[in-house]
């Protein structure tokens, strides 16, 4: 769909007033994070089985195969393999914790992607709705809604949403568990990379039977990280090493976290959160505008050539 430049005004205007709005009442984030249950066991989602990972990466690779960047670039495993964290470039990556077990080193190794909160902090804190909790569990993003002003980012409590930097109409950039393939009834392309069922998908109720099941070997901690964490998360962990020596945050506590974090964002002055809204109006009109001047451009020169080959004849 081709947007007017009517339409660019009228986003970057709506933008600039919504979040102004937001600021002043405080009320659109909690109505949009209303709704969150801690027991919507029919949501998709992942349990990821750490004594399982042996560190592969295939799952990296096909996540950044189905969800490239704005340049359209693949990562390779060669690529993959210096990844230090999540970026706009990868939306999981597999984290490397060296251990020390009876006196000789030991690895393992974490899938870390979006662990689609069941009330989800950044839906909460996102001015304009531009997050949104799915019906079926995923939280997917709408980059046409997006104003640019990384509340998202401030409110995640495991620091997942990243921001395309290095792009001049930059977006934010987090898993949405395959979203598109499981409109399309496919798996996540992670699930179906892994070669040992390390990450396997289902409805959030059947993954924690799954993992209750296995927690029964007899070689794991007796936890299920993502239980109740933050209120619950559809992404659920099993491992036979405490999570706390693999770096993950275990002091979060279970209360789900949006009504906290829209409380402290409120906080946050209101010509900061103006500015971003309008900038980013000035960045959508200047966008537009330098197309149009491209496309006469190309349209006086199209008609420039067929001057030159009238005259030629």
């Amino acid at each position: 769909m081709k947007l007017t430049r009517r339409d660019l005004l009228k986003k970057g205007v709506v933008g600039f007033f919504t979040v102004s709005l937001v600021e002043l009442t405080g009320d659109l984030a909690p109505a949009a994070a209303a709704g969150g249950k801690q027991d919507r066991d029919d949501d998709w989602g992942l349990l990821i089985d750490i004594a399982r990972c042996m560190g592969c990466s295939r799952c990296v690779a096909a996540c950044s195969a189905a969800n490239p960047d704005h340049t359209g670039k693949v990562l390779e495993l060669s690529d993959i393999r210096m990844l230090k964290g999540l970026s706009s470039k990868n939306l999981s990556y597999v984290r490397r914790v060296k251990l020390s077990q009876d006196g000789r080193p030991i690895y393992r190794f974490v899938k870390t992607q979006c662990l689609h909160c069941l009330d989800p902090a950044c839906v909460s804190a996102c001015p304009v709705g531009a997050l949104q909790k799915s019906g079926p569990g995923p939280v997917t993003y709408d980059p046409s809604r997006c104003i640019g002003c990384r509340y998202c980012q401030m409110a995640c409590p495991f620091g997942v949403p990243t921001y395309e930097w290095d792009s001049t109409y930059p977006q934010v950039r987090k898993c949405q568990l395959c979203w598109p393939r499981l409109e399309q009834g496919l798996k996540p392309a992670c699930v179906e990379a892994c070669p040992v069922q390390a990450v396997i998908f289902g409805k959030r109720g059947e993954l924690l039977d799954e993992a209750t099941r296995r927690l029964q070997g007899g070689k794991y901690v007796q936890e299920i990280f993502g239980l109740r964490q933050v209120g619950g998360t559809s992404v659920l962990y099993i491992s036979d090493i405490p999570f706390a020596d693999l770096g993950f945050p275990v002091h979060l506590g279970e209360d789900p976290l949006p009504p906290l974090t829209w409380n402290i964002l409120n906080k946050v002055p209101a010509m900061a959160t103006t500015v971003a809204a309008a900038m980013a109006g000035v960045a959508f009109y200047t966008h537009r505008r330098s197309a149009s001047q491209n496309e006469r451009h190309y349209e006086n020169e199209v008609e420039e050539k067929k001057k030159d080959d009238k005259e030629r004849m």
